[in-house]
């Protein structure tokens, strides 16, 4: 199906793929931020800015990709999404989009909790690889409590080792999104605590 013009006059949306999941019947869609890193790029964000940065993205509120919709007749309906918020350090995203609540199906959130995953367990990888939509792969839980070196350098901890055909290999603990998202639905960013201490030469010491 066909989508009318745009609403929002923004930049082009550069050419790419990824996968997401549908958060909530407000049209919330959860997503990588190295998925749509180069158009956030577009609007000023830095892909060298500190990780532990956070200011909001200069791109909130922008049109920033292309969200192709299943509805339950089989019919597929693209709309346009706008950046809600964005964290860099976990890799996550949120976009949203105006959609009819009938096309919207909200996905149940399971737990990364010690004792509810195990090594060995069987796990299913659902995504679009090379734009080759609706592919799955399988395999089994290699490792729990993995450093996830992201694609964006930042260090994510307790994820999930997996041989299912993935790239790289993990993923990121469903709790550590149920923590991050609705932080970023909220305020668009995430706020973490630090210190603000800063290390003197020996010379000021």
């Amino acid at each position: 199906m066909g989508r009318g013009p745009s609403t929002i006059p923004e930049a082009d949306v550069p050419e790419g793929n990824g996968s997401g999941i549908v958060w909530d019947k407000s049209g919330h869609i959860v997503t990588n931020y190295h998925v749509i890193a180069s158009a956030l790029a577009k609007f000023g964000a830095s892909p060298n800015a500190p990780l532990s940065s956070s200011a909001p993205n200069p791109a909130v509120g922008k049109r920033v990709a292309l969200v192709t919709l299943q509805g339950p007749n089989g019919l597929q309906q693209t709309y346009d999404a706008v950046l809600v918020g964005a964290d860099r350090s976990r890799d996550l995203a949120v976009l949203q989009v105006s959609a009819p609540a009938d096309s919207l199906t909200p996905l149940m959130l399971g737990s990364s909790e010690p004792g509810v995953l195990r090594v060995g367990q069987l796990c299913l990888a659902i995504g679009n690889p090379f734009g080759f939509d609706k592919t799955l792969t399988t395999g089994v839980i290699s490792g729990l409590n993995r450093d996830i070196r992201s694609q964006l350098g930042s260090t994510i901890p307790g994820g999930i080792q997996t041989d299912a055909a993935i790239n790289p290999g993990f993923a990121i603990p469903v709790d550590t999104v149920a923590s991050v998202v609705p932080q970023l639905i909220t305020t668009g960013r995430v706020l973490r605590p630090s210190l603000g201490v800063q290390v003197s030469s020996d010379a000021i010491a």
